[in-house]
């Protein structure tokens, strides 16, 4: 074989390799279910803009007043 076509056969079994670990890694986290998901409760009915992230459903309700919006 030429270096080229070498080259090649270690690249296509490198992207297999990969693929098979891919495939593994995927059934794993099929097979073990969904990730639990914290539940959020708020004292208060407003939330703080701290930047974190999370925030409840309600205040999606005013999202368009804070925005500008309609």
């Amino acid at each position: 074989m030429e270096k080229k076509e070498l080259l090649v056969v270690v690249m296509i079994g490198v992207l297999l390799l990969v693929t098979a670990m891919q495939t593994v890694t995927l059934a794993g986290m099929v097979t073990a279910g969904p990730a639990p998901v914290k539940a959020v409760t708020s004292s208060n009915s407003q939330s703080s803009s701290s930047g974190s992230g999370s925030s409840d459903v309600s205040s999606l309700d005013s999202l368009p007043s804070m925005v500008g919006g309609c």
